[in-house]
């Protein structure tokens, strides 16, 4: 799963990245990097594998190449 030209924001205890208010949360069950996506930043892409968990779209990024600040 990609997602591209996206922002950072908060949901709930976690994070999302948003596009013209379309959100997927983002988890951190497989990452191995350092940077992981914060509120507030701006990506050029994030990318990993797709999954459903309690209701809701998510991306799990594995490292740092996975997630490109703009």
């Amino acid at each position: 799963m990609r997602v591209q030209n996206v922002t950072g924001v908060a949901e709930g205890t976690g994070v999302a990245v948003e596009q013209s208010g379309s959100k997927v949360n983002v988890s951190n069950y497989i990452w191995a990097g350092t940077n992981f996506v914060t509120v507030g930043t701006s990506y050029k892409e994030v990318k990993g594998f797709g999954n459903y968990f309690k209701n809701a779209r998510e991306i799990l990024p594995q490292t740092d190449a996975d997630v490109v600040v703009q």
